[in-house]
């Protein structure tokens, strides 16, 4: 294997990795710029870790009745002469995975930017 071969997969799998990991540095940048006054900041970067994960899910939840409809349905629709569904239900299974990534990316800097100002007034139960 060629040697810039290995360094294009090497930075490949970096900028993965950070584009995986961009709801950590959001938040993170998010509590460091609150001040040394901010509350358990831990706690914060990973709640809202967690929380921005979950939005890309909760978007494929919602679209996976839809894919169900496109696989199994359209098809015997499309069969039965009924050929104004299946369009539009396949611009909407093109359309899911870019809003579900895009959800994701607008999640990682809505999550902390609208958790910061209630973080201080979240009541703490543990440690």
């Amino acid at each position: 294997m060629d040697a810039s071969v290995e360094i294009l997969a090497l930075l490949a799998f970096a900028g993965v990795t950070l584009i995986l990991l961009l709801p950590v540095h959001v938040a993170w940048y998010v509590a460091w710029k609150a001040g040394p006054t901010f509350p358990s900041k831990k706690h914060f970067v990973l709640v809202c870790t967690l929380m921005t994960y979950g939005v890309p899910g909760l978007v494929g939840v919602l679209f996976v009745p839809i894919e169900l409809i496109g696989d199994f349905l359209v098809p015997q629709w499309h069969t039965d002469g009924n050929e104004l569904v299946g369009p539009i239900i396949a611009v909407l299974l093109e359309v899911a995975t870019y809003i579900a990534v895009f959800g994701g990316v607008v999640a990682s800097f809505a999550v902390p930017v609208k958790l910061k100002p209630k973080w201080p007034h979240i009541p703490r139960t543990s440690g």
